[in-house]
């Protein structure tokens, strides 16, 4: 008979795959503690706090993200688009993860899965600057309906769920 496992009966894992997210202007602490937890749980290795993002220490962000703060590296830069210079610099392929006039959907696009990659996230409201998409390509999620926004952390979990799933089916890992 299925069972539903207690918290310190499901087995964790270490990251095995390189996926780091730039959070850029995200002001909401219960959003970025929420983007917290979800690194944690789907394996991100870090998260960049950068310009008026709300960051630890933060009571708010602090309830949100639980213990995943001690598990998810983050690091502060006031300036986004030097951090993706310095990525791109690295090697590391970086998305922004935003609807454009030549945005691809990531239900079509093929994430890198053999090296380093960042994504992008903006604030709902103002999104991602011009400076940094011109500057890294842009991938979008397809919106069916009448709604043309979901908020960062609904976009999280979607981007990072379809880059998971395109590295478990390349590595042949689960």
């Amino acid at each position: 008979m299925q069972k539903q496992l207690d918290h310190n009966e499901i087995p964790t894992q270490t990251p095995q795959h390189n996926v780091s997210l730039i959070l850029y202007n995200v002001s909401n602490p219960l959003n970025v503690g929420s983007i917290f937890r979800l690194a944690d749980a789907l394996g991100a290795r870090k998260i960049w706090i950068c310009g008026t993002s709300s960051k630890p220490p933060n009571r708010d962000l602090n309830k949100t993200a639980r213990n995943s703060l001690k598990h998810v590296a983050w690091e502060y830069a006031t300036d986004a688009a030097q951090v993706i210079a310095d990525l791109q610099q690295q090697h590391t392929a970086v998305f922004s993860i935003e609807y454009t006039n030549q945005s691809a959907s990531i239900y079509r696009s093929q994430f890198p899965t053999k090296q380093a990659i960042a994504l992008v996230l903006g604030d709902e409201k103002t999104g991602i600057s011009q400076a940094i998409l011109q500057n890294t390509p842009a991938v979008h999620i397809p919106m069916y309906g009448h709604i043309t926004s979901l908020n960062v952390v609904q976009a999280a979990t979607i981007i990072l769920s379809e880059y998971l799933r395109q590295y478990l089916a390349t590595n042949h890992q689960d």
